[in-house]
């Protein structure tokens, strides 16, 4: 009868009974709606082990270091590979890419025509680097035939397409 006396439901009388009888009159104060804890925050201790593991190993990137650590932890929940990436950039832990420029040179003997390349970047923060070769063969493919950094080889070959004349 009382909650009905002041226009309040009964569950929010005794929210309010509960909040008096914890903390006094003071738990009848209005409290602040905004979240507790962000949404997206990571536990301090989990960005200290991300951040601990990458200063020890500076070349290892975000999905590695989260393979590890689930290796290594296995009941602790990791964030994604991309907030390990976020939290690495803004402790400063991340270098910015350097842009390399494609070097060739164009071989035209023997009436051939082939462009000798190498190239240079990274992959998940180690450097990779290959060389290789593109070639225009005489039924108007192209070939392109490249190595990488660890020995690894590769050839494409693409094709002209030939498509239906228009209506």
């Amino acid at each position: 009868m009382l909650c009905a006396a002041y226009g309040i439901s009964r569950k929010t009388g005794y929210k309010w009974l509960a909040r008096y009888r914890a903390h006094g009159p003071a738990g009848l104060e209005d409290l602040s709606r905004a979240p507790r804890r962000h949404g997206r925050s990571m536990a301090p201790e989990t960005a200290a082990a991300i951040v601990a593991l990458r200063r020890e190993r500076p070349h290892w990137g975000p999905r590695k270091l989260r393979g590890v650590l689930m290796r290594e932890h296995p009941g602790q929940a990791w964030p994604a590979a991309s907030t390990m990436g976020e939290l690495l950039r803004a402790e400063g832990l991340v270098r910015p890419r350097r842009r390399r420029r494609l070097n060739a040179r164009l071989d035209l003997e023997y009436g051939r025509s082939i462009v000798f390349f190498t190239w240079a970047g990274f992959d998940e923060m180690d450097e990779v680097n290959g060389s290789g070769s593109a070639e225009l063969l005489d039924d108007g493919s192209l070939e392109i035939e490249f190595a990488y950094h660890l020995g690894d080889e590769a050839t494409l070959k693409a094709e002209r397409a030939t498509f239906p004349a228009a209506c």
